[in-house]
């Protein structure tokens, strides 16, 4: 009788049927940032410089001989016998001219540019346990029930 008893306990519980789910979540989250900038500078620089110079030189020479040396000459209210009368003139005149220009011309570009990349990861595990009973537990649980009812009504009968 304690073998059937027992045999039937573990018919009772090893009847059930179990199903097992695994789940398991991770999230990973990457960014990054890469900023680039350019600057470029272009200076220009022109730079004139002229020099004139102008010389101008005026020469005047004259000589009066007079025809008959025995006569006197006048010139410019002088009086003059036997002489040759030579003159120069000599006129210069110079003009320095100098010019200086300067232009400078400064151009900046500049230009920045930004990358940004993101990466998500998402892992998911999970576990769930889902047991269900099988029809032969709730029998069995209903048959030791009856069973137990039986031997509560055989153990009064024997002491009545």
């Amino acid at each position: 009788m304690k073998k059937i008893i027992i045999l039937l306990t573990l018919i009772i519980f090893s009847c059930g049927s179990r199903k097992v789910t695994t789940d398991k979540l991770q999230i990973t989250k990457d960014s990054a940032v890469a900023a680039i900038s350019e600057v470029k500078l272009d200076v220009n620089k022109k730079i004139v410089d002229s020099t004139n110079i102008l010389v101008v030189l005026e020469n005047e020479e004259f000589v009066i001989t007079p025809i008959d040396t025995s006569k006197a000459i006048i010139v410019n209210g002088k009086i003059f016998k036997n002489v040759v009368i030579s003159a120069k003139k000599n006129k210069s005149s110079s003009l320095y001219t100098n010019t200086n220009k300067v232009a400078e011309t400064k151009r900046m570009d500049s230009s920045s540019a930004s990358v940004a990349s993101n990466k998500t990861q998402v892992i998911s595990n999970s576990r769930i346990s889902d047991k269900k009973e099988s029809i032969m537990s709730s029998l069995l649980i209903y048959f030791l029930i009856i069973l137990f009812l039986i031997i509560l009504r055989i153990v009064y009968k024997k002491i009545m």
